[in-house]
């Protein structure tokens, strides 16, 4: 008896097998955002050696595939101008359909907790606007969100945790604010559909987001056993395994990234993993240089508001624009805290990552995206004149003297110094009468400082240091 129950069973199974249906992961699904005028990838997994059709309503034309010997197939579609809603069926002799699918502009977001942030804010820390945000949020305005659930792998997984949802409050609320601001500001200028996957841990540093062939260049790579525990900090590579392969084969149009809070005490190893992970990022997706846009931490008190730590980093992410290919930065000085490191300012925050993808990703032309930066300076005698790029129409200051700045002599003590504006508002004039030789500026060149000195645009200058003293 016992023996025919077991071969009952295994014959059940057998069945099973057989009779599969096509099993499509989490991203391919109702209410998804496909990236328009390209070729997209569909995949999915059905029975060994199972032919595999992919029906578009949007075409005539018809995918045929193959499931390998591991039951994984996948199809590459051409994709229209932005529209929709649309079906695609699958079918291996059994159809499944997925239904309203739209065409448009396709982002990831990624990083730590300032990107993980949701619209509803964390225990005692809000987000500005964030109530309006909720309530205004409506299912007919085509932005479509994916919230990649935490996860964490020793070894790369094919699927990840999560639901695309339309643009309904509930959704929202738990959303990341960055990214939702961001496909909101991208959605209304551009008027087509905007889809945002949100893939975030907080306190997460950037070696969990590498792949450990490529951090192995850089890092003695540690990849023990996982722990169950999600609320533990991720390890090498665990959150690329778990939360970022499994994307790889979605078609995006750019990425966003705010992180660098872990690392901001080895400014100099972050220097060579960035520029590694986005190479490798890139080479995994096999589709070229996509936009790669990044935020430039924010000030925080650190070990210290007056330490130097994280200005440091910052002033390290504002040299990687140059190396890093279809890159570009944001600037967040002026939206830090003293206390708070979770900047509440997250719209202003996404507005200026869309200031920029609108300006360098889709040719929008007039929209100023770049904050105004340290070009040159000119000692005469005891005096100091300070040239900056992207400030052609003038400075202005949030206070009636310009503060912020810090010169030095040769003795390298730096001192406060207010300036002058002069030649129209677009340099600045620096003199302290205890400094009859100046050597060296600084402004705002600390873990956290207050930003006086704005554009005609409301873009801060940049805090920077005219020195390469080492302390």
């Amino acid at each position: 008896m016992r023996k025919f129950f077991f071969t009952f069973c295994f014959l059940l199974m057998g069945i099973c097998a057989v009779n599969a249906e096509i099993q499509l992961p989490a991203l391919i699904s109702d209410h998804m955002v496909l990236q328009q005028q390209t070729e997209v990838k569909l995949w999915g997994n059905a029975n060994a050696g199972k032919q595999v059709k992919i029906k578009i309503s949007w075409s005539q034309n018809t995918v045929i595939t193959k499931a390998d010997k591991n039951g994984r197939w996948s199809g590459t579609v051409k994709t229209p101008m932005a529209g929709g809603p649309y079906t695609i069926t699958f079918s291996d002799g059994k159809e499944k359909t997925i239904s309203d699918v739209m065409i448009g502009e396709v982002w990831l977001c990624s990083g730590q907790s300032n990107m993980e942030m949701p619209m509803k804010g964390y225990q005692g820390q809000s987000v500005y606007e964030a109530q309006n945000t909720i309530a205004k949020a409506k299912p007919d305005i085509p932005v479509r969100l994916f919230r990649v659930e935490r996860n964490k792998s020793i070894r790369p997984l094919q699927n990840v945790e999560g639901v695309w949802t339309t643009n309904h409050s509930q959704a929202v609320k738990e959303f990341s604010a960055v990214a939702y601001f961001f496909a909101g500001y991208l959605q209304s200028v551009l008027n087509i559909p905007v889809g945002i996957i949100s893939t975030s841990w907080g306190g997460s540093p950037i070696e969990s987001w590498m792949d450990s062939t490529t951090l192995a260049h850089y890092i003695k790579v540690n990849t023990g056993v996982t722990t169950s525990e999600l609320s533990a900090s991720p390890r090498h590579c665990e959150l690329f395994n778990a939360m970022l392969y499994p994307l790889m084969n979605y078609r995006v149009k750019g990425m966003l990234w705010y992180q660098g809070e872990a690392n901001v005490y080895n400014p100099e190893l972050y220097a060579k993993l960035l520029p590694a992970m986005v190479s490798s990022w890139r080479n995994s997706c096999n589709y070229g240089n996509f936009p790669f846009y990044y935020a430039q931490i924010a000030p925080w008190k650190y070990n210290g508001v007056n330490n130097e730590e994280s200005a440091r980093f910052r002033e390290m992410q504002q040299q990687l624009t140059k190396i890093i290919p279809v890159s570009g930065m944001i600037v967040t000085a002026d939206t830090g805290d003293s206390i708070v490191i979770h900047s509440p300012q997250k719209k202003l925050i996404a507005e200026r990552f869309a200031y920029l993808a609108l300006n360098k990703t889709y040719g929008r032309e007039g929209i100023e995206y770049m904050a105004p930066q340290f070009r040159s300076m000119e000692i005469q005698n005891d005096t100091i004149i300070l040239s900056f790029d992207y400030a052609n129409e003038g400075f202005h200051s949030i206070e009636k003297q310009i503060k912020g700045f810090e010169v030095a002599g040769e003795d390298r003590i730096f001192r406060p110094t207010n300036g002058m504006f002069i030649d129209r508002s677009r340099k600045i004039q620096l003199t302290n009468p205890l400094i009859s030789k100046p050597v060296a500026v600084r402004y705002a060149f600390k873990n956290y400082s207050c930003m006086y000195i704005y554009n005609n645009f409301d873009f801060p200058l940049i805090p920077f240091r005219t020195d390469h003293w080492t302390e």
